[in-house]
């Protein structure tokens, strides 16, 4: 990956941590820990220049992200379910963005969390 594609992607992932931040004291602690592991993964993905990863894997962690957030909160709808599912699909989203578009999807979607 080329040096400003890092720079760029290093900036995502800040601005992504600074948004979600304010949250975390408020969600499970899972939720904490798996949006710090998939931000940490990507962080080091952008600087080691990591192959992006496969769709089973990316598919599998939404699945027990979604199964995760029904399973604390008995529902998937409502403020607190839905502010969790929308941080824990925003650190995912992380995982398949390739492009600029993508990017800024990320950054409208950090206005609602």
């Amino acid at each position: 990956m080329p040096a400003p594609l890092i720079h760029k992607r290093l900036r995502l992932i800040a601005c992504l941590a600074l948004v979600i931040a304010p949250h975390l004291s408020r969600v499970p602690v899972w939720v904490s820990l798996f949006v710090g592991l998939v931000l940490t993964w990507q962080l080091l993905a952008a600087i080691r220049g990591w192959r992006p990863a496969n769709r089973w894997l990316r598919v599998g962690l939404a699945t027990l992200a979604f199964a995760g957030v029904y399973a604390s909160f008995g529902r998937v709808n409502g403020q607190e379910a839905g502010v969790t599912l929308l941080m824990v699909m925003l650190a995912l989203k992380l995982t398949e963005t390739h492009n600029h578009r993508d990017n800024m999807v990320i950054l409208g979607l950090c206005y609602f969390v």
